[in-house]
């Protein structure tokens, strides 16, 4: 008998590591199922996603917004999301945002 145990303390260990790696396997599948959740957000449904993905997909929204349109459309995007944060009272994401469509606002003045 080794620290209480009858068998090798070892042995135990790995019945235990093997449940850790099963528990990560279950986690692993459930992440790659909300990121592909995630995906299905484009920039059309920007204005009535569910309240509990917002937060998870508006920075990938953003991205999509701002690579992929013409800069009228852009810039009411932005400010629909602005005023989501704001309401929320999300200050940070509210001044990320708003400074996103300030530089945007540059760029074009600064091109023509």
């Amino acid at each position: 008998k080794l620290f209480g145990y009858d068998k090798d303390p070892t042995e135990k260990m790995d019945e235990m590591h093997e449940i850790d790696i099963k528990l990560d396997d279950s986690s692993n599948s459930e992440s790659e199922a909300s990121s592909q959740n995630d995906l299905d957000y484009s920039p059309d449904t920007i204005s009535e996603p569910p309240r509990s993905i917002r937060r998870i997909t508006r920075s990938r929204r953003v991205v999509v917004v701002l690579e992929s349109q013409e800069v009228e459309k852009r810039i009411d995007d932005l400010h629909r999301m602005s005023s989501i944060a704001l309401s929320e009272r999300n200050i940070d994401e509210y001044r990320i945002i708003t400074s996103l469509i300030l530089q945007i606002l540059e760029d074009e003045t600064t091109n023509e």
